[in-house]
Parts: structure tokens; sequence; C-alpha cells
């Protein structure tokens, strides 16, 4: 008996390294393919190719100032609901457009994949930041790098054949929350009527990509303005 006692702690020892070593591995593998799904993520927009397209908004200011926008002309900023109530008779539908600033105007189509785009990329961060990233889409309109209307700058690709906006691919399969489809539809036709306020147009998560210069960070997205 004595001498079993001896040899049962050591099997002990040997099932507990055993599992352990199990429990590693599994551990690694679990790791490995949760890096493997961030990377698919890390370009919210793959707009690489656009470098050199021009002068923009001029360099960006300080972000730590808590700037990087234009002045704000809309009296209801912050509140999207109240804003398209407040100017209901600013905005036309006539003849199944929406009238923005500065003369243009997009589809009703083109307003609802906005949103769509908005709430893929945005829903869930602060309000600061969903301006900041509908007005990013609208800052790449107004540059004219992939064309001069809304719904052909949502559904552009780049250079290397990338879509500038990845989420474009998945638009129309995705389940939404109604109201938060609600709340970026409002937010759309707000900054869409009374025109953008920040300045950067390309936008990505986890840092500033290398070919743009960096304007300011909300909420762990990195927003940039072309450089030269």
């Amino acid at each position: 008996m004595k001498k079993n006692e001896k040899v049962a702690p050591r099997r002990i020892a040997s099932s507990v390294l055993f599992w352990a070593a199990v429990g590693v591995v599994a551990f690694g593998i679990i790791w490995v393919l949760f890096c493997i799904s961030l990377g698919h993520d890390v370009n919210r927009v793959s707009a690489a190719d656009v470098i050199g397209y021009g002068e923009f908004f001029g360099a960006p200011e300080d972000p730590a100032e808590g700037v990087g926008r234009a002045a704000n002309t809309t009296e209801t900023h912050g509140n999207p609901s109240a804003c398209v109530t407040a100017h209901a008779d600013v905005l036309d539908y006539t003849d199944g457009v929406i009238w923005g600033w500065d003369g243009r105007y997009c589809e009703l189509w083109e307003m609802d994949l906005y949103a769509r785009i908005l709430y893929l990329e945005f829903w869930g961060t602060s309000r600061e930041c969903c301006e900041a990233g509908a007005d990013s889409i609208l800052r790449m309109l107004e540059a004219g790098y992939f064309g001069d209307s809304l719904g052909a700058v949502l559904s552009a690709r780049a250079e290397n054949g990338a879509l500038v906006y990845s989420t474009y691919a998945y638009v129309w399969d995705w389940t939404y929350d109604p109201d938060g489809l609600a709340e970026m539809y409002a937010l759309a036709v707000e900054r869409f009527t009374f025109g953008p306020v920040w300045v950067a147009p390309f936008f990505q998560l986890w840092y500033y990509p290398a070919w743009a210069v960096p304007a300011y960070e909300i909420d762990g997205v990195y927003f940039s303005v072309p450089k030269g």
C-alpha cells in the first residue's frame, strides 16, 4: 500500500499537466481565430488608393483641442429628430428627391442607402461619432473623387477593386434594429440637408492609416484627411 500511495500522486500530477497543456493549446487556437476575425474589419473604409487626388480642406486642426469641425449653422445640431421637425419646411421631397446643401440633391433610395451604411458603420457609438461618420461620407461626395452622387460614392470601388465602404457588400442582407435605423435615417437627412460640419473624409478602426493625415479620433474610430 505504501508503494501505491507514492505512485498515485505522480499519476495525478501527470493528468493535471496533460489537461493544462490541452487548455493552453485550445486557448491559442481561439486567440488566433479571434485575431483573424478582427483583421477582416480593421479597415472600415478601403480607400487607400485615393492618395493625392487633390487639395481637400487644408491641414486638420489639433484633435486635442476638440476641433476639426467647420462652422455649425444648424440651430438644432445634436438632435436629428428636432432638426428635421424644426426645418420641415426646408426639406423638399418633390419628385422623389431630397434637396441638400449647396444645391445638391439625392433620390430617396440613395438616402435610404446612406442611412443603412451609417447604421452598419456607426450605430452604437456616440452621437458625436455618428455625426463625424455621416459627415465623412458627405465630404467624400463633396470631393467628387468617386462621382457626383450619393449613390455613386456609397457603392464605389477604389482603384484596387475594393469597396470604398465595405459594408455595402451586405447592406441589403442585414437585419436592422428599426429604432436604430430610424435614428440613422434622421441623422442622414439632417446632415445632407444642412451640410457636413466635420472635415475628415476617411475613417478606420485601430489607428490612423499611413497614407493619410491624422485629424481626430472618436470612440476608437480614427478620422483622417488626404495628404498634400
